[in-house]
């Protein structure tokens, strides 16, 4: 009888995941940290336009989870499905999503009140540009708490962050090792953020470690990009409120 071509090929061995992993961080994170330092060397002045920024969250999303599907699916031989092991229903998950998202908010709202009463406090100048775009037509807030937030930020970065930590422990599976590669991770995931000012770094990393931690402990894609794309949006609607007060 002829083979029908669904038999199951042994999955690989886990270096080409850990390659696979590598192929994924050199351009994605590569890519945000020069951005980050060229911004910070030239001075950002202003933001790009709507129609710049629509485009770029749809050319990101579409090659960054297009690179790590396949590899995922072809490389790897996993589905997606692969990524979301804890079994959880979409409501268990949309309830952890806004739990992570509250708490990230009120982490970020008590070190401003800390920062503003010593006094270090200080706006960096991508969120005030942000706040005046934000601010200056519904169609800015459409975009930027629409693909930007679920697309670029919530989809892309959380897929390509359960893609990456599972390949790390396939090959370090020990408490440790896991830890180690989810430090790493968030580290890499803070210097990504580093367009938005170094101060931004430290925070985007302590953001990486709630998202790793919980997909850690959880096993739910779903979860995190719920919880990302939540906090994102909120943190947009506050930046227009706050630039709306501030003129």
């Amino acid at each position: 009888m002829a083979s029908s071509g669904n038999v199951d090929q042994p999955a690989p061995q886990a270096w080409i995941g850990v390659l696979c992993a590598v192929a994924v961080i050199v351009p994605y994170y590569g890519l945000a940290i020069l951005s980050g330092i060229s911004t910070q060397r030239d001075g950002l002045t202003e933001l790009p336009s709507l129609a710049d920024t629509l485009l770029q969250a749809v050319l990101v999303t579409g090659i960054f989870c297009g690179l790590t599907w396949f590899l995922l699916r072809h490389v790897c031989r996993e589905s997606v499905a692969s990524l979301s092991t804890g079994g959880t229903p979409l409501l268990a998950d949309l309830f952890h999503g806004i739990n992570i998202s509250m708490l990230l908010l009120l982490g970020q709202f008590l070190v401003g009140i800390a920062s503003n009463a010593d006094g270090t406090l200080e706006e960096s100048g991508f969120n005030l540009l942000l706040g005046q775009q934000l601010n200056s037509s519904p169609l800015a807030f459409l975009v930027w708490a629409g693909p930007v937030a679920w697309l670029q930020a919530a989809l892309t970065e959380e897929f390509t962050r359960a893609f990456i930590l599972t390949r790390f422990w396939k090959m370090w599976p020990s408490t440790a090792g896991m830890f180690s590669a989810l430090v790493v991770m968030s580290f890499l995931f803070g210097c990504g953020h580093y367009y938005q000012g170094p101060t931004a770094v430290l925070g985007t990393f302590l953001i990486g470690l709630v998202f790793g931690l919980h997909y850690m402990r959880f096993r739910s894609l779903r979860a995190i990009i719920l919880g990302h794309g939540i906090y994102d949006t909120l943190v947009m609607l506050f930046l227009m409120i706050g630039s709306n007060y501030a003129t």
